[in-house]
């Protein structure tokens, strides 16, 4: 695996929450101008009356003068579970962006994901561990990032944030096994990811 920083820490963040800090659902990976990944997001993503933004972080705030923090709205959701004898896990949650990202993000080439999807299994579908296993994502960040990295992270905009979005694509796609899902997609590779939700 290449040793790409991570320049961005993505949060899902309820829109009914008071401050970024708590309204913190799952985190996430910048892994196209307009693509996150969520490993292991929660339910709620797909309920249609589910109202959240995207907020997009720098992990490094002190250093440089990179664009500061984001909230952006999702334009699709597609969650990629697992049923394992009548029991659904979601292992990844892939979010379109209604508008790209000023952050850097981090590029997945087909190897990279497809190394990343084969340890799946072994890790139990948790994708922070596949990872951290690889050196890509560092100690300290995962579904619950540093308290310090959502303290500047903009707020929702008050009883305007609470607003329906426009039509917001929720889809879910159902394997079999951790297996199965390794040997049929290719995400989080971003080309592969953006062809996945701009499809039907």
């Amino acid at each position: 695996m290449s040793h790409q920083p991570l320049a961005a820490f993505v949060s899902v963040q309820d829109r009914s929450a008071d401050d970024p800090r708590s309204g913190h659902r799952a985190g996430g990976l910048l892994i196209d101008s307009d693509v996150v990944m969520v490993p292991r997001p929660p339910a709620e993503v797909l309920d249609p009356g589910y109202l959240f933004d995207v907020v997009i972080v720098p992990t490094a705030p002190d250093q440089g003068d990179g664009p500061p923090p984001e909230r952006i709205r999702p334009r699709k959701v597609v969650v990629q579970s697992v049923d394992g004898g009548g029991e659904r896990s979601p292992v990844a949650a892939y979010i379109l962006l209604e508008a790209a990202s000023r952050h850097r993000w981090r590029a997945f080439t087909r190897e990279e994901a497809a190394r990343l999807n084969d340890a799946l299994d072994g890790c139990g579908g948790d994708y922070w561990s596949a990872l951290r296993r690889f050196g890509i994502v560092p100690d300290g960040l995962g579904a619950a990032p540093p308290a310090e990295l959502l303290a500047a992270a903009p707020v929702p905009n008050g009883d305007a944030a609470l607003a329906a979005d426009g039509a917001v694509d929720r889809r879910e796609q159902v394997y079999g096994s951790y297996r199965e899902l390794a040997e049929r997609k290719c995400c989080p590779s971003p080309r592969c990811c953006k062809q996945m939700l701009l499809g039907g």
